[in-house]
């Protein structure tokens, strides 16, 4: 009984006609890789965001908690977007979404290590609000 779950769970992940395996494997390293590259990402821009930008510790606490709050509100908001079908043919957008979303994560990562502003406090809503984007587009 549970070997022939077992094959059946095979069978439904290796002959899965909406994603091969080689997709799935792809997928799964691209999201390792995401996850380094996020980490360096925002330990880098923690230290930029201090050091360069003037951006006091209470703000910096203020800027992760929101952070904290919106990673938690959009990965399923992003994994329902990605899996709904969007036509009769029963085909999700993850394809097309995955092709767009590297143009605005790549803006809003150069973005991150600007400094516009000489005010610490516009500073500090400048960081806001490219980080806000960065970890939305970050979700898909």
């Amino acid at each position: 009984m549970g070997f022939e779950k077992a094959d059946r769970f095979k069978n439904r992940v290796f002959n899965n006609p909406s994603f091969t395996v080689r997709e799935q494997m792809g997928y799964a390293s691209g999201i390792f890789g995401n996850c380094m590259a996020q980490d360096s990402v925002e330990t880098f821009s923690d230290k930029f965001f201090r050091q360069f930008m003037g951006i006091e510790a209470k703000y910096m606490t203020i800027l992760d908690n929101v952070l904290i709050a919106l990673q938690f509100a959009v990965p399923p908001i992003a994994g329902n977007i990605l899996d709904t079908p969007v036509s009769l043919n029963k085909k999700t957008p993850t394809k097309k979404i995955l092709m767009i979303t590297p143009i605005p994560f790549a803006l809003t990562a150069m973005l991150l290590f600007i400094v516009p502003f000489s005010d610490p406090m516009k500073n500090f809503i400048w960081a806001l609000i490219v980080k806000l984007v960065y970890n939305i587009v970050d979700a898909f």
